[in-house]
């Protein structure tokens, strides 16, 4: 399993706990449950069966994280804010909290985000436009630049490129394989 599937379950058992926690709390202590409450167990619910057993829209934990750090979605009869918080409806069992920082899931998004930077930066790619077909492209003219610079050098200009090969970035280190492959050179073993 890669790490941003142990970081997608780590984040389901840990908001699990909290949900178990709350609902304990919610009948020994008598604590009124907000409707945040009840949104955050439906959306845990789903979106857990759509990451972990579909294997489906794995970006939605960060959406869900998100929601999490604004107070929409609540996971404890405790609703944790930066300042006082304040409910948006209150009558009698019926409690709507208000929006809000929560500083606990603040600090999971940001690890979660760490984590998962790569996932995360591709779905807002495709969102705003760059699929990943266009990222496909741009990475194939990039390499045969670097294909087309690197291939006219002599030989002993080939040692020394392959002697700073971690160096260049990666279209150029994809070119330098390339090259590699196709003189049948014995520089490095990839």
């Amino acid at each position: 399993m890669k790490k941003d599937k142990y970081a997608d379950v780590v984040v389901f058992v840990l908001i699990g706990v909290m949900i178990a926690k709350a609902v304990f709390d919610a009948f020994t202590s008598g604590f009124i449950l907000a409707i945040n409450f009840y949104l955050g167990c439906l959306c845990w619910a789903v979106v857990g069966f759509l990451v972990l057993e579909k294997g489906k829209g794995s970006y939605l934990v960060f959406y869900m994280l998100l929601l999490s750090t604004l107070n929409i979605l609540v996971y404890s009869v405790w609703i944790r804010s930066f300042g006082s918080v304040h409910y948006i409806y209150r009558q009698g069992n019926l409690i709507i909290s208000s929006v809000g920082i929560n500083p606990m899931f603040l600090f999971i998004l940001v690890i979660y985000t760490i984590i998962n930077i790569k996932r995360i930066s591709s779905h807002f790619g495709m969102l705003f436009g760059r699929t990943i077909k266009d990222r496909d492209e741009e990475l194939k003219s990039k390499v045969n630049f670097y294909y087309e610079k690197f291939s006219s050098y002599s030989s002993e200009d080939l040692v020394m490129l392959f002697k700073m090969y971690e160096e260049y970035p990666v279209e150029a280190q994809i070119a330098l394989k390339k090259i590699h492959k196709e003189k049948n050179l014995t520089y490095m073993e990839f």
